[in-house]
């Protein structure tokens, strides 16, 4: 019985001994299984919480980039710049404390390197952030809790800086698709003008698309194309992005552009070379020159370089050719013309005129040189002026330029503009619908600090008249537009022209001889080319021809007068000078631009008229308001008369080739310089972010240390 006793009691020894590691299993699994539990609470807990640090993180960072008036690129370039460098997204914000923590950019070796962004977070849940940049900006942050930690990574999306896509953007490109060929893609912001069949579509192609805001009419659509270019229009998407600035008029379109950033006219960058004449402020012209300018020029400058001609073979073997290096800035006016070496942007805090041709010394495939030509005021190609050396009026057909100019920029005689009196140069300003002036910033101005002045004057001419007509007359030279059988005409429109208190038209009309003879007066003193009595007597023939053509007022071409009126009742009048039986229609006048090698950039207004020949642009030209005619002389002219011996002239020289440029003289040319696509805009503000920086979650592994050195 003692031994039965002893089993039972091993029995149950054992069997409580089962139990007890059972019950101590038990407990174990239910232990891991609390800590597994607790630990996946801690990773969900820590995700959130560096999601949540990520998601604030881009949120500060997108309200610097829409406040700052940066160009996407711009603002990325800024915000890496060390917290020290006034340029710097950190000292931008100096009055914002609270957003600097923000804008450091981090190492990749975080070694002793600053920019370790600590959130405020409730314990015991800590959390830090770091922000990187290197192709792409990258957001990381962390979140530890009781030994765990997790790791949310957002990287920014689309941050490859903004290019140059159009060989023609502008709100409103007035007659822009007359007699042009453009070999690019085109913008149209706003609108086309005019939009009549004849004047919009005649003689025009464009080999790339065209991309409007607004539908586009009818004659627009006609225009000879390419077969693979298309019509976006209206047109909202991404590819207008950089060209959007604020609605600063109200008018409902985001056609301002956007202006050059004003701090940067204080950067000491680029320089050039060659015949450099500097004018500061409040002086005037005198002509001494410089061997080299680094930027930037407190004042207006002159750069003249060597001029293209058949002895230095266009340019490709000039001697003295402006040679350019890097970004310079000009708080003035800025004239240029001749041949072209080097890399650069010139930036000018009010006007550009392009006095003569502008020729890389390289050849356009060679990818040497490289022109940008960016104003926050006016771009004039050739001749705006309307003073001879005795500061008088010059004779109607020697003011083509002005006329066009006045007419095409709504800038007729006597019309005032305001202008900022407190910013340097007298600053063009914008009226909304309310009537208030605005920067192109957007900022009112107080009406304190208006002042009004001549439109023309104000916005065409060199500031405070610091260069004189004769002067720029003087620069451009004297030679005959278009080469040897060049046709010069001048146009006129006698129903606003006046003279002696009245219209041309109402003259012709008048029953006083004395009126008629005003008219006569007129005429002959703008067909007279010599002091030579058959000079005198054929510009008193063709003056009557004119005279009988407008007091008929029938639309046609008049043999006698030389002239052709047409349906809107405007003149055109071919200049011609008598020799014997023959005539000879070369007239001299100052030279106008045959080629511009370069990117054009105007915060208003882009332009000039080219007179006797046609014009090549290889490059881009960018501006609210662009108008540059360059008709040429070919067909086109020829279909306007009836008199076969000019028609003739006409033909032949419109299938001759601009030996300067190799082009037709039919027309004229804008050729998009694709490596434009590869040129930043980063002194350019931005003015309302048309595209939201986008960021996106990545899978990458990295971890946020909370010191420097990650352990």
């Amino acid at each position: 019985m003692r031994t039965k006793r002893g089993m039972v009691l091993v029995l149950v020894l054992l069997l409580g001994l089962m139990l007890m590691v059972m019950a101590l299993t038990l407990l174990g699994i239910s232990t891991m299984h609390s800590g597994a539990t607790l630990s996946r609470r801690d990773n969900a807990t820590a995700q959130q919480q560096a999601d949540s640090t990520s998601l604030l993180i881009q949120s500060k960072l997108l309200e610097d980039f829409q406040q700052s008036g940066l160009t996407r690129s711009e603002w990325m370039r800024r915000l890496q710049l060390p917290p020290q460098d006034p340029l710097s997204r950190y000292q931008a914000n100096a009055n914002r404390p609270e957003l600097q923590p923000f804008l450091q950019i981090s190492s990749k070796n975080l070694w002793n390197t600053p920019g370790l962004i600590a959130i405020a977070s409730v314990a015991p849940v800590e959390t830090a952030a770091r922000i990187f940049a290197d192709k792409n900006l990258e957001v990381q942050a962390t979140a530890y809790l009781r030994g765990s930690s997790q790791t949310v990574v957002r990287t920014l999306q689309g941050s490859d800086q903004e290019i140059l896509s159009f060989a023609l953007a502008a709100a409103a490109p007035h007659c822009q698709f007359c007699h042009l060929h453009v070999q690019g893609d085109v913008a149209v912001l706003s609108n086309v003008w005019p939009q009549q069949p004849l004047d919009s579509a005649l003689d025009s192609a464009i080999k790339g698309n065209l991309y409007s805001y607004q539908p586009l009419g009818e004659a627009v659509k006609k225009i000879d194309r390419s077969p693979d270019s298309k019509i976006f229009a209206p047109y909202y998407g991404p590819k207008f992005a950089l060209w959007r600035g604020s609605d600063v008029n109200g008018d409902g379109l985001l056609n301002d552009f956007p202006p050059i950033d004003p701090t940067a006219f204080g950067t000491n960058t680029g320089s050039v070379e060659g015949n450099v004449q500097v004018v500061p402020l409040g002086a005037h012209f005198e002509g001494s020159a410089l061997g080299r300018l680094q930027g930037p020029a407190q004042g207006h400058v002159v750069l003249v370089g060597e001029a293209p001609s058949p002895t230095n073979q266009y340019c490709r073997k000039a001697q003295q050719p402006l040679k350019i290096d890097g970004d310079l800035f000009i708080l003035g006016d800025l004239v240029i013309e001749g041949c072209i070496a080097g890399q650069g942007r010139l930036y000018s805090a009010r006007n550009i005129y392009i006095a003569g041709d502008l020729v890389y010394t390289h050849d356009l495939q060679n990818a040497q040189d490289s022109l940008g030509l960016l104003a926050n005021g006016s771009i004039i190609l050739g001749d705006y002026t309307e003073k001879n050396a005795g500061a008088m009026p010059k004779l109607y057909r020697d003011q083509l330029g002005a006329h066009y100019l006045r007419a095409r920029f709504g800038l007729p005689p006597g019309k005032q503009v305001a202008l900022e009196t407190t910013a340097p140069l007298f600053t063009e300003l914008i009226q909304d619908l309310q009537g208030n002036y605005r920067r192109l910033s957007g900022s009112l101005v107080d009406k304190n600090n208006l002042q009004f002045q001549e439109g023309y004057d104000a916005l065409i001419r060199p500031a405070a008249e610091w260069l004189s007509d004769q002067q720029y007359v003087n620069l451009l030279g004297e030679a005959v537009p278009g080469g040897k059988d060049s046709v010069s005409t001048w146009r006129i429109d006698p129903q606003t022209y006046m003279l002696a208190g009245d219209t041309l038209w109402n003259l012709a009309h008048s029953q006083d001889p004395k009126q008629r003879q005003i008219l006569q007066n007129f005429f002959v003193q703008n067909l007279q080319f010599g002091s030579y009595s058959t000079a005198n007597q054929d510009a008193v023939s063709r003056a009557q021809g004119i005279l009988d053509q407008l007091k008929i007022g029938v639309s046609g071409w008049s043999e006698k007068g030389f002239t052709y009126l047409d349906n809107d009742l405007r003149l055109t009048i071919f200049n011609r000078i008598p020799k014997g039986k023959d005539f000879d229609y070369d007239v001299p006048r100052p030279v106008q631009i045959q080629r511009i090698d370069g990117f054009l950039y105007s915060a208003h207004r882009i332009g000039g008229v080219v007179n006797g020949t046609n014009l090549a642009i290889n490059g881009a030209v960018s501006a609210p308001d662009v108008a540059i005619t360059a008709p040429g002389i070919g067909e086109l002219q020829a279909a306007w008369t009836e008199n076969q011996a000019l028609k003739k002239r006409l033909i032949v020289k419109g299938q001759q080739i601009n030996p300067l440029q190799n082009t037709s003289y039919n027309y004229g040319a804008i050729l998009y310089d694709e490596r434009l696509r590869n040129l930043p805009l980063r002194y350019l503000s931005r003015l309302n972010a048309a595209e939201q920086m986008q960021f996106k979650l990545t899978a990458s592994p990295a971890k946020v240390c909370r010191n420097a050195q990650c352990n």
